[in-house]
This record gives C-alpha cells, structure tokens and sequence, in this order.
C-alpha cells in the first residue's frame, strides 16, 4: 500500500482544489457521481466559502486503497444493481467477478470450454475408461454398471468440469457445443449439477450441496441446451461425465442468466486528508425498486492502513507489524512468518449501520470524527425483479472546531412521557489549531419543554432569551417550546484552545417518547455559518455519574404481558466464551398468537439488526443475537439497545427495551 504522503498527493492530482492540497474554505463538499454543475441552491450564494469537489464514479477502483467494485452497472454514470439479460452468456464473465472455472492438476485447458471461441475445445481425456494406460493419468478398467464418477469432493472440480459464477445467479439454461469436427466426441452421456453455495470449509466440501438439474442419455446432438429449474439462484454449475472409451470434446459450454445479480457492491477508496477533518452532512440522489435495498455506509479512520498485520516468533507467539507500509513488511516475510491479518479496529470504525435511504435530503454521518481518513460503501441487495441505483453521493466536510467532543445525559432512564429534568454534559478538547466554537445544537425525536440552565466550568451563565432558539424535526427554527431540539448561544463565548477540558452543562426539560431516544449533540461557530456542525460522540463526560451514553431508555409498563431477560455484556470473538447476546422472554395473558419483533438499535436509534420476526403463542421462548448488523458484519464494539415488542390482543402494543454491551 503506498504512503500517506503519496496517496494524498495522488488525489490532490485528481480532484485539483482539494482541503488537502489548498488552503480550505469553510465547508468542502465531496461528490461522487451526479451532474457537477448542481449545487445546493443555499450554497450557490457562497461560492467563496465553498469548496465543491465533484469525483466521477470509477471501475476499476485500486483495491490496495480499499476500493472495491463488485457486479455494479455503471453504464449510465449512475451506481446501479447489474442486470443480465437472456442471450448474455455469463461464464465469459466470471473471472470479472471473482469465479473461475475449476480445474484439477492436468485440466487446464478446460477454460478453453468458456472463452467464447469455437475453434478451441477442451478433451476430457482422462475420464477414458477400458484402455488403460498407466502414464495417462485417470485412465482405469470400466466397473460394471457404473455410468458416472462418483460425485464426491475428489471428482468435483478434478473429475468433471464446474464453474463458480462469481455470484448467484437465477440460470435459465446451459448450452453444450461438442464434437463440432467429430460427431463421435460428442457429450453423449453427462448428468448437470448446480449449487447455491458453498459447503463449509470452501469448495472442498461442496459437493455434498449440489442436486441434479438434468440427466442426458444418447445426446447425438452437437449443440444441447438444458433448461433450468426457474427463479432458482445457483453459484456453482458442474458437468458430471460418465465413463467412456473414445475422446470427448467440447468446444464451448455458455451459461444463461435472466434477472438481477443477488448482490451489487461499490466501495469508495479511502479519501485521505492531510489532517482529521469533521465531517457533516451525508446526501444521495437514487431509486430504489419495491422489493430491492439501497445501504449506504460509512466508516471513519486515524491511519491509512485498515488491517493490522502478524508475524509468528516461531515461538507459539505472534507480534505485530509496526511502523510505515506494514503491508511491504508482511509481503516480505517468509510463508511460515506470516501469522495472518486482522482488522484495523484501534485506527478504523467499523462500517456503520445503514443510513436510511430515505434521508437522501441530508442525514448526519455517524462515523467518528474529527478524522483523517473517510471511507463510503454502497450496497444494493436486488430481487430477481426488482433493483435499484444510486446517481450520486455526497458529503461535507470542515476543519474541526475541536478535536474531541464527549457527552453524557443523565440521568439515562425516566417515564415514558413523562416530563423529566435531564442535564447534558459536554468534556472538550481543543487543539491549538481547532477554530473553536460558540453555540450548541441539540436534536431528539422527543419533546423538548425548556432550556433551564447553562454552566461553563462550573458557572452559571446568565440565558438571554435569544440565546435559545427552539427547533423542529427538520432542525428548523420556532417560535417557542415545546420543541424537538434548541440552537444555544454560550452567552456571547467563544471556547478556544486555551478553554479545552472546560466542562459544560446544560439543564432542560423532555418527555421521553419513546425508550432510547437520543439527545444528539453539535457544536458550532456563528462566525462560520457554513462549516460543519460538529458531532459529540458519546463517552464519560462526567465521571461522578453512571451512563456514558446520549440515550434514554424507558419503562413502558409491559410487565404484565411481556417479561425479558437478556445478556448484558457479550464479546462475539468467536472464542467459544460468551459468544452471543442470549434474548428470552416469557408471552403471559395473551389470547391466540402475537406479532413479535427483536430489534437491535445503536445509540443514535438506527436499527443495526432485526433479530427475531413472527408470530408467538404464550410460553416462554429464547432467541440469539451473534453481534452481527443486517449485511452479516459484526457490529463496532459499544452499547445497543434492545426492544422486543409484542403486538398483543391488547388495546396497545407492549413492549421492553434495554441495553445490551458489545465488546470484544
């Protein structure tokens, strides 16, 4: 992997007016895809204070910069799910997509039975049976009454012809070209087998999961097509030949699919900065079709490098590789160094659950930050029917206010909409080139009722009332409270390098809706109106009280119908200890069966796992969750919220929520 130095430098050639390159404006805005000429309408007022980047979609992207680009349609300069059609033969692509044919020691010339071209063949020789000859290998007596190999992990991938896809794919047929110069060699006897996975521990142990799609018997025809079982999704196809005594040969095998692939990926290449940067706004323009998923995700780091490499001592240890280009040094160890890769997780988040798709007006990014390096992922999960496309993504970015922000609420439990005194706590750190800021905003999806009290270093600071601005939903100002968050003016303040480590706190008023509800914090600086707001990320503000979370949980008085019991702490490392959240719960008093969802939520309310959906009877009923969000990662690690909820016969639903810790 190439430097930080070069790799900045490398994107500063690309995108020509880069924060890294120049001196920044207040806000940079980065756009992948979409027209370049389409700004913000509030921004076009403002061009010298912002710095508008627009990138093109690329194929391919440098892996070794953590891009990746898998089965993605970019045809129409838009990120879309790749759809194929009837008369597109799709083994000519599968290497494209990481498949290949699977060949055994002397079979190398079977990719000559998928490369579009008539006049080469492939000649399963070696499945000659009768003529024994001992420096052929393969050759051996017919056994009576056996028409085929046995399909078993040796045969499979060395004694027949498979092909992995590079994906799943819904086949509508094969088509066999053989004995074009001979009418002899052509494939007379063969049975087709196709999978949709593999088995566990790779392809070795596949073969047990194939089933049989057609058996041909006395085929004289030089070109055979084989129709497949419909809206079947298969990975793997094979071709089990029986045992014959003259040469067969094949000229070309071709594969048919008909829908969308099963999965569509585009993962950016890490952005660098030459210092951490705060990041804003995330925004996106695309469709998606009933049926199909958009993902968008993100991920935040310290270093350029996202694995942390290995060495083996030879002494039943390994250590880690440190210093610059740890990559070069693993590469340059011998095969019996090299003890293996594990993720960065010290310098990088973990990708962050799916932002809504229909946020695509503007949503926070949740990855951490101030941070050096960004990184975005876009998956699209189609139907056989249905796709979707995203025509651009963008975010925003400033140079900090302050290097850290932390932030507690307490207390972290009340009555559900009941009106309750809570107080934010907020620890910063500002380094000296931190521009400082003078404002707070503080949003919820509750109902704010007043703002009582500001304190800087534990002094009262006397509230004008515009010091207080109340908030909708959409972070929009009103005229007074209630409200679902305030914009808060630190009496005229500005905090700057020299106050960092001051604490402040601020008093207000909420009725809790509904358990988990965040109070998300941002500081800001009205001198720059435009920079990003910058996120507080939640942690131990304040040693003297117990929570470290911006999240409130509830008790919704569901006792009598719904009572859980969940793993507070687990570590899902795979270790064989403590491994999975153990979720069980008792259903008393209810008449027939009730609706019941598990769902798993980060501290910002975004929904990371759906554990559990369907329909329940009274009794009592144990669930897992592994640390896995819904595109099968592990979660970073942290506090979750847990909210079971039943759908009773009741006049309402019940419900129980609390919190789960990951750690690892």
């Amino acid at each position: 992997m190439q430097s930080t130095n070069v790799l900045v430098s490398l994107w500063c050639a690309v995108i020509v007016i880069a924060m890294s390159c120049e001196a920044s404006s207040a806000l940079t805005i980065f756009r992948f895809g979409g027209d370049p000429e389409l700004l913000p309408p509030e921004l076009v007022a403002n061009p010298d204070d912002v710095t508008f980047v627009p990138i093109a979609w690329t194929d391919p992207v440098d892996e070794d910069l953590g891009g990746e680009v898998h089965q993605v349609d970019l045809r129409d300069a838009t990120v879309k799910a790749q759809r194929y059609e009837l008369d597109e033969n799709i083994a000519l692509t599968v290497e494209d997509r990481g498949g290949s044919v699977r060949e055994g020691p002397n079979q190398s010339v079977q990719k000559l039975a998928a490369d579009g071209d008539l006049n080469t063949s492939w000649s399963p020789q070696q499945y000659l049976c009768a003529n024994i000859d001992a420096k052929i290998t393969g050759t051996r007596p017919c056994v009576p009454n056996t028409d085929y190999i046995e399909a078993d992990r040796h045969t499979l991938g060395l004694d027949s012809w498979t092909l992995e896809l590079g994906g799943l794919f819904a086949i509508d047929r094969m088509v066999i070209v053989s004995g074009l110069e001979d009418e002899g060699a052509i494939f007379k006897n063969f049975r087709i087998l196709a999978a949709s996975a593999a088995g566990v521990g790779g392809f070795q142990n596949t073969s047990r999961l194939f089933s049989k799609i057609a058996e041909i018997r006395g085929n004289a025809k030089k070109s055979i097509t084989v129709n497949f079982p419909p809206l079947e999704r298969m990975a793997f196809v094979s071709i089990l030949l029986a045992e014959h005594d003259r040469p067969w040969t094949a000229h070309e095998i071709e594969i048919y699919a008909q829908g969308f692939v099963d999965r569509t990926s585009y993962i950016s290449e890490i952005i660098p900065f030459d210092q951490p940067f705060a990041w804003g706004e995330l925004r996106w323009g695309g469709t998606v079709d009933p049926g199909a998923e958009v993902r968008i995700h993100t991920r935040s780091g310290t270093e350029l490098e996202q694995n942390t490499y290995w060495r083996d001592t030879g002494f039943g240890e390994k250590v880690r590789l440190v210093g610059e280009d740890t990559a070069v040094q693993y590469k340059r160890l011998k095969l019996g160094e090299r003890a293996g890769t594990t993720y960065n997780r010290d310098s990088w988040t973990f990708w962050s659950a799916p932002y809504d798709f229909a946020d695509s007006s503007g949503t926070p990014v949740v990855s951490t930050g101030p941070r050096q390096f960004f990184q975005f992922k876009i998956d699209i999960i189609p139907t056989d029917k249905s796709g979707g496309e995203v025509e651009f993504i963008e975010f925003r970015t400033s140079e900090p206010l302050a290097s850290e922000l932390i932030g507690e609420v307490f207390p972290s439990q009340a009555n559900i909409a009941e009106l309750s005194p809570f107080t934010y706590y907020l620890q910063p750190s500002i380094a000296g080139d931190a521009t400082g800021f003078d404002g707070l905003e503080l949003t919820t999806s509750s109902i704010i009722n007043s703002v009582m009290a500001l304190r800087i270093g534990e002094v009262d600071v006397p509230l004008d009332p515009d010091d207080v601005i109340p908030l909708d939903l959409d972070g929009q100002p009103m005229l007074s409270f209630p409200a679902n968050g305030f914009e808060l003016n630190l009496g005229g303040r500005k905090l700057v390098a020299e106050d960092s480590g001051t604490p402040i706190e601020v008093d207000f008023d909420a009725r809790v809706l509904r358990s988990g509800t965040a109070f998300d914090m941002r500081v800001l600086n009205t001198d720059q109106p435009l920079a990003v707001r910058q996120k507080v990320d939640a942690g131990d503000a304040n040693n003297l009280i117990e929570g470290n979370t911006v999240s409130v949980s509830t008790t919704a008085g569901a006792e009598s119908l719904l009572k859980a019991n969940v793993t507070k702490v687990f570590t899902p490392n795979d270790d064989g200890t403590n491994d999975v959240a153990s979720i069980s719960y008792d259903l008393l008093e209810i008449i027939g069966a009730s609706e019941v969802t598990i769902e798993i939520s980060d501290l910002s309310g975004r929904v990371v796992k759906q554990v559990y959906s369907g329909q329940d009877a009274v009794g009592h009923y144990d669930r897992v969750w592994m640390g896995l969000d819904d595109s099968g990662d592990l979660v970073p690690p942290g506090v979750y919220l847990y909210r079971i909820k039943a759908n009773t016969d009741r006049s309402e639903n019940v419900a129980q929520v609390g919190v789960v810790n990951v750690a690892y």
